[in-house]
């Protein structure tokens, strides 16, 4: 399915249990009429932010996102999407007001993904495959010693791949802890499991057992990983409208 035909408004929103990661696959491509709703539930900021977009697109990603996550966590919360209230933590990590639901969103190149739980704290995020030929050079500056090694042994095509699982896990578990780009990459390492599992280490080289994380692909050319505090958590990937 292209991204831009992927289903956006959801039907109805699925139970949350307390074990268990709602993470949605959005495309922010949406069509004029359903986009106009999605600036109808924006709050005075919101709209305030959208306008200072110099780009329409960039603009209309921005309300299709904002737009899209009132829907959801409206659903999740019974209430209106037009009047949830979001915070901000002091490293800046969105959040809801008096609420013990938590999330986090990401988006890249026309598709969003939102990560939904109960009272843990979750970090995710998306990437396009953007060539890059300076992809060596990143990773000695933000990888691990380890993890540049194990992509200097690789072809091109795999070392793309790598790099973007290598990316997005270390991005959502900072995500996770609200530190965006307050803690560097090299300071957690991913770590491949025989299985296809992955899991985080310390720079220590400390099993990071408290986190859990969780590689997916949401469309071709796209990687996203989640990462949740906590272990034994099912993780449920979704398109908006399923």
């Amino acid at each position: 399915m292209d991204k831009e035909h992927l289903p956006s408004l959801p039907a109805n929103i699925p139970q949350l249990a307390r074990d268990v990661i709602h993470v949605w696959v959005m495309s922010l491509e949406l069509p004029r009429q359903e986009r106009d709703h999605c600036l109808s539930l924006l709050s005075a900021d919101e709209k305030t932010r959208a306008e200072k977009f110099y780009f329409e697109k960039a603009r209309d990603h921005f309300i299709a996102g904002r737009g899209l996550l009132r829907t959801l966590l409206g659903g999740y919360l019974e209430v209106e999407p037009a009047e949830i209230q979001f915070d901000d933590e002091p490293q800046g990590k969105p959040i809801l007001k008096d609420q013990s639901i938590q999330f986090n969103v990401s988006h890249s190149d026309g598709l969003g993904v939102v990560a939904v739980c109960w009272d843990r704290r979750v970090g995710v995020d998306i990437e396009w495959h953007r060539p890059l030929a300076d992809m060596d050079d990143l990773a000695r500056r933000f990888f691990t010693a380890n993890e540049s090694a194990l992509l200097a042994s690789l072809s091109w095509s795999g070392k793309q791949e790598l790099f973007y699982k290598l990316w997005t896990c270390k991005e959502a578990y900072l995500k996770a802890v609200g530190a965006g780009l307050f803690i560097p990459l090299d300071q957690v390492e991913v770590k491949f499991e025989a299985d296809g599992g992955v899991h985080l280490i310390s720079k220590e080289g400390i099993e990071m057992n408290e986190w859990q994380l969780r590689m997916f692909s949401p469309h071709v050319k796209y990687q996203s990983a989640v990462c949740v505090e906590g272990g034994g958590i099912e993780i449920v990937v979704q398109s908006l409208g399923h």
